[in-house]
């Protein structure tokens, strides 16, 4: 439950800082690339 837990908030944060990093167009192909 506790991993579930920190994946959820991992997942969670990064949706946010990538809707901001579109919002601010920083979000390139290749970041995207690197994280995954």
């Amino acid at each position: 439950a506790v991993n579930n837990k920190v994946n959820y908030l991992q997942r969670t944060t990064f949706a946010k800082l990538s809707l901001d990093g579109l919002a601010l167009g920083e979000v390139k192909e290749v970041n995207l690339e690197d994280i995954i």
